[in-house]
């Protein structure tokens, strides 16, 4: 795609040392690339700084357009609303990203609105995720209750623990002072209870 650049192109290409098949061969590259106004493009790793990787005419080859910086506004690049982006459909959101994906800008494109449809499933993504959490949340409670009702029932001097005894000669593990064999040892834990 060499000839094809303009500028504010935002492209993924591979990178030389990827098309080697070298170890590290994103090491300091992002594999996103921003064109400029010369038509040169450059890799986002380093962001704006001075140590950024032009890219070679063969990582050129290989550019595949993702969006062009021109055709959307950008976030608030210090508290972008990560969720107002989300609102959008994917086509109308564009990231570019910087080391290694640990910062990110966020664009929307011009004169777009938040899709209804794309809204809808990530409420439904949330509403699974608090489901899935409040039946976890269950599971913990639960076995913590088994846990406080077998040290309740367990003798005064058992120091059974629910996963070993420290005490060897624990009445509730007796005669055979196996932890395995504890009185007071939830069953889902491999004790007798």
């Amino acid at each position: 795609m060499t000839g094809g650049l303009r500028p504010s192109d935002v492209i993924t290409y591979t990178s030389d040392r990827a098309a080697r098949g070298e170890r590290d061969a994103y090491w300091c590259l992002e594999g996103l690339a921003v064109v400029d106004d010369e038509g040169r493009a450059f890799d986002t790793f380093w962001g704006s700084g001075t140590e950024r990787h032009l890219l070679t005419e063969t990582e050129r080859a290989t550019a595949k357009f993702v969006f062009n910086l021109a055709e959307f506004d950008e976030l608030d690049r210090w508290r972008p609303d990560i969720e107002k982006w989300m609102s959008y459909a994917p086509d109308d959101r564009g990231r570019v990203t910087s080391q290694h994906r640990l910062e990110q800008r966020l664009y929307v494109r011009k004169g777009a609105k938040p899709a209804r449809e794309v809204m809808i499933e990530n409420a439904r993504a949330k509403v699974a995720e608090a489901e899935a959490d409040a039946a976890h949340a269950q599971r913990m409670l639960l076995l913590a209750q088994e846990d406080l009702a077998a040290l309740v029932a367990a003798p005064d001097d058992c120091v059974c623990r629910p996963a070993w005894c420290v005490k060897a000669d624990c009445p509730s593990c007796a005669p055979a002072n196996d932890w395995r064999k504890c009185s007071a040892l939830p069953a889902r834990l491999g004790g007798a209870a």
